[in-house]
């Protein structure tokens, strides 16, 4: 089990939280992004 570089678990949460400011069209976007970015290890 590798373990998440900090920076990037709290940015994650960050960007999380302002998604959640926004729209619901944004939080989909942001769903099928992490869809297609998840896959490719990034």
């Amino acid at each position: 089990m590798v373990k998440p570089d900090m920076g990037v678990v709290l940015s994650g949460w960050w960007f999380f939280g302002w998604v959640m400011q926004r729209s619901q069209k944004v939080i989909f976007i942001f769903t099928i992004t992490k869809g297609f970015i998840q896959p490719l290890g990034i």
